[in-house]
């Protein structure tokens, strides 16, 4: 397919709430929206966007890290991904 939008880098593309946004793996898309897992300031949110736009609905911050995300490999390379069954998201 084609790129329709873009979120995330430095200028936030799509949405400038999400500049500087790093994307740990690919989108779960779920009712025309898609549940992404990423890191924003030191802290692991999952994003709601909107999959038509790409702009932010809302965001949930799960994690708050000590250690900026520049300076750790293993959180980088780390795929993650949320997953949903049964009424019940897993992140």
């Amino acid at each position: 397919g084609y790129l329709k939008w873009q979120v995330g880098g430095l200028a936030g593309e799509a949405d400038p709430r999400l500049a500087g946004a790093f994307f740990l793996g690919a989108p779960l898309p779920m009712h025309n929206q898609l549940y992404v897992l990423g890191e924003l300031a030191a802290e692991l949110n999952l994003f709601c966007l909107d999959a038509e736009t790409g702009h932010l609905i809302w965001a949930q911050p799960l994690v708050r890290y000590e250690i900026p995300l520049s300076a750790d490999l293993n959180r980088r390379i780390t795929n993650l991904v949320p997953t949903y069954a049964d009424g019940v998201m897993i992140c």
